[in-house]
C-alpha cells in the first residue's frame, strides 16, 4: 500500500474495515464506530483492537484520490470487469 501512497500503512487496515462496514450497512462511520466502541463483541468479529474517532476516520478517508481508494478497497488487483453480451460471449471493458 505505501507503493501506491497510501500511509501510514499500519492505521490503514483498521480505518478500512471500519469504511467498508459503514458502506456495507450504509450508515455513518461515526455509527459504526460508536457501535463498536460499546460492543465488545463487534470488536471481535470486525477483528479490531484500537478503534479511531470518527473525525480521525473522516480525515484520513479524505487524503485519498479515487484510483487510491479503488485499490484500497481491494479493486485494484482484480482483473477487469467483464461484460457477457447477448449473443456475443464475454466482452473484457
Amino acid at each position: 500500500m505505501a507503493k501506491r501512497g497510501i500511509e501510514p500503512v499500519d492505521m490503514t487496515g483498521v480505518m478500512l474495515k471500519i469504511i467498508l462496514i459503514a458502506m456495507f450497512f450504509s450508515v455513518d462511520i461515526s455509527y459504526v464506530v460508536a457501535e463498536l466502541k460499546r460492543r465488545k463483541e463487534l470488536r471481535c468479529f470486525a477483528q479490531v483492537g484500537e478503534i479511531h474517532e470518527a473525525q480521525k476516520i473522516y480525515r484520513f478517508l479524505s487524503r485519498f484520490s479515487e484510483e487510491q481508494f479503488y485499490f484500497l478497497s481491494g479493486s485494484g488487483h482484480l482483473t477487469p470487469p467483464i461484460k457477457i453480451g447477448w449473443f456475443h460471449g464475454p466482452k473484457f471493458l
